[in-house]
């Protein structure tokens, strides 16, 4: 075991031990409002049923005798829970005994906030729930779960004594077996918005129909994508398919106050020379969609797109994040939810292709790619990469799970001068486990890059030796 990690478990574990639940409860609660005891019919009645706030961990078991009329009558009053909420494999329909229920606030409890394994329950229902201070959400594994109906959740954060362990992200695991359990545009909305959060796992599609939201205002779009979208003034949500064909390209520069697809974008057979009128869109969310979330085909002038507010991309069923084809670039994304374009691009393939007019890659912002494979190929105009931040590269994570822990890296052009930065080679040769063998052009040397370039280190394997030596061969011939 290596010394970090050790260490790292150590202090967990001292931070753990340090905690004590019962003068956490006392600064919470009045002592007559905590609770130890257990929810079931012998007890109930010395549950503290007239306090607004209470410190308890409420722990709803299949062994729990209580009907949910008994438990909405005890918890009629209780506004702020604090300890932890655990919902497991109870006969409950919902958790609408929990309607007065407006905050949850965690110690450093295993449970947190969490309702999985229930085979009756149709909603949460939690429909005065606005704030959650725990390190992790689930709601998974209620094969009956339709919907959530959590309307006015929307501030999360990790509790005030997770906080001193440094943990400041919020995990959230939301799905459901049931065919048809969606998320509505209004509790998605919630969750993107959440600072901090890790959507870990978020199933399900988006329900029909979008709600109109309390500022902005969401418009209807195509219900097939042979169907071009009726382009409307001031979205700023688009609810369905985004078409953009020769039929109404002319006004996609409206499109300009977007700010979240719930649906896909799809650009097709356009003479668009550049996507850059979707400067303000932050999120889209194709969760229940049979297709990329992005696809851009048959566009034969594209030689530019710019999405630079685009922060999450989710898509958790399908294969395909971005599919641009005979256009700019795609990603297919098979598990993972992405940060996307600014700093990373998700998990899959990242591949650059066949554009005929592109003259470089141009994203300066790029650091890091966790893609199996990333292959810029055939694009006979390009003469440098322009990628002056990239550094980092892994596989992906259905690639750790097969055991391909190599990354392919393609990168050539048939223009004559095409050049990488002794940066961007520096970056290439220090991917670990990294196979280097289709890497084409010369080695060109910035003024700026000269200072800022770390030390040389020895090549990690013999593949980036001889690609090293074929590259300088080439630069003297």
């Amino acid at each position: 075991m290596k010394c970090p990690y050790f260490l790292a478990i150590l202090i967990g574990i001292i931070h753990c031990l340090d905690f004590n639940e019962s003068e956490f409860f006392k600064s919470k609660c009045d002592a007559s409002c905590i609770y130890y005891g257990d929810f079931k019919s012998t007890s109930i009645g010395s549950f503290p049923s007239t306090c607004t706030t209470v410190c308890t961990h409420l722990t709803l078991t299949n062994d729990c005798d209580l009907s949910e009329n008994q438990l909405s009558s005890a918890f009629q009053n209780m506004k702020h829970l604090i300890g932890s909420l655990f919902l497991f494999q109870t006969k409950f329909t919902s958790a609408r005994f929990l309607t007065a229920l407006e905050s949850v606030e965690c110690g450093r409890d295993l449970y947190d906030f969490k309702i999985a394994y229930n085979p009756k329950m149709e909603e949460v229902g939690m429909t005065n729930l606005t704030t959650i201070k725990c390190s992790f959400i689930g709601i998974h594994e209620n094969k009956e779960l339709k919907k959530l109906n959590i309307p006015a959740f929307k501030f999360a954060s990790p509790s005030a004594e997770n906080l001193g362990t440094n943990n400041t992200e919020i995990e959230i695991q939301i799905d459901s077996e049931k065919y048809g359990f969606c998320i509505t545009s209004v509790e998605m909305c919630n969750f993107i918005n959440i600072e901090n959060v890790n959507l870990k796992k978020l199933g399900g599609g988006i329900c029909e129909p979008g709600i109109q939201p309390s500022s902005g205002k969401l418009c209807n779009a195509s219900y097939e994508v042979f169907m071009e979208t009726e382009i409307q003034d001031g979205c700023t949500q688009i609810f369905g398919k985004l078409v953009i064909n020769p039929k109404n390209v002319q006004n996609v520069q409206k499109l300009s106050s977007v700010e979240i697809i719930f649906g896909v974008l799809y650009i097709e057979e356009t003479n668009l020379t550049t996507i850059d009128f979707l400067g303000n869109l932050k999120y889209i969310s194709a969760l229940g969609y049979n297709y990329p979330a992005i696809t851009v085909q048959n566009n034969p002038f594209l030689s530019n797109f710019s999405f630079p507010n685009l922060k999450m991309i989710f898509l958790m069923k399908l294969p395909f994040l971005l599919a641009i084809l005979t256009g700019i670039i795609y990603c297919l994304d098979y598990f993972d939810n992405s940060e996307f374009f600014e700093s990373k691009c998700g998990s899959g393939s990242f591949v650059i292709s066949y554009n005929s007019k592109m003259e470089e890659i141009g994203m300066t912002n790029l650091t890091t790619i966790n893609c199996s494979l990333i292959d810029i190929h055939g694009n006979q105009e390009l003469k440098r990469l322009n990628n002056l931040k990239f550094q980092y590269a892994s596989p992906f994570a259905a690639g750790l799970i097969y055991n391909t822990t190599k990354i392919e890296i393609t990168v050539d052009s048939s223009k004559y001068g095409f050049c990488l930065t002794s940066m961007e080679m520096y970056a290439f040769m220090n991917i670990e486990n990294v196979d280097l063998r289709n890497l084409r052009g010369k080695i060109f040397t910035l003024m700026n890059e000269a200072n800022a370039r770390p030390p040389y280190k020895m090549a990690r394997n013999m593949d980036l030796i001889i690609v090293v030596l074929f590259m300088s061969i080439a630069q003297i011939l």
